[in-house]
């Protein structure tokens, strides 16, 4: 059977994805799950990641349990779209969102399920999230440098036609200081 792996894919640093193969082995099915998450009522969330479909055949389906995994929703389907079955996807990862809205006040289970046939290439998946669903988009290619204990530069790719942004700071990650305005 198939199975998904960690797969470090730049190895100068420790950054990993989600890799399952599909490299001539028999048919079989590869599916990893989420633990149980409990949506609040509100506000709404979503479900969000990045992937690259290089296998020669079969899907990714993204599927919900609202049961603790007894029964399975397909809510979206990805193929290979390119037919490219070879190389490091890292930089051209396709992003994903679910809209989790009738799922609000629910504790689900999310899984990504992959079935193959005696195919060539991967299957890859990495930033995976369930997140508070918002109209701005995530930049991409964030980068920080210039760090002294006050200051900072900022840079990334905006994937919208925003013009101005708001940022904040985070030591670690659940306290947040003062929104700062950004606009070049």
């Amino acid at each position: 059977s198939y199975f998904w792996t960690a797969y470090k894919y730049d190895y100068n640093s420790d950054a990993k994805m989600l890799k399952m193969n599909n490299t001539m082995i028999e048919t079989g099915t590869a599916v990893i799950n989420t633990p149980r998450i409990e949506l609040p009522a509100s506000p709404a969330y979503e479900f969000t990641f990045e992937y690259s479909h290089r296998a020669s055949r079969g899907a990714m389906i993204v599927k919900v349990s609202e049961d603790g995994g007894a029964n399975w929703t397909d809510l979206g389907s990805y193929t290979n779209e390119t037919g490219q079955t070879a190389g490091v996807p890292a930089a051209e990862l396709k992003e994903a969102s679910i809209d989790l809205t009738s799922y609000a006040g629910k504790t689900i289970m999310l899984q990504f399920y992959a079935m193959a046939d005696y195919g060539n290439g991967a299957i890859f998946v990495d930033n995976v999230a369930v997140r508070v669903k918002s109209n701005c988009l995530l930049p991409k290619n964030v980068t920080v440098s210039s760090v002294t204990d006050h200051t900072a530069s900022v840079a990334w790719t905006e994937k919208g036609e925003a013009t101005a942004w708001k940022l904040q700071t985070s030591t670690d990650g659940e306290n947040w200081g003062e929104e700062i305005d950004a606009n070049t």
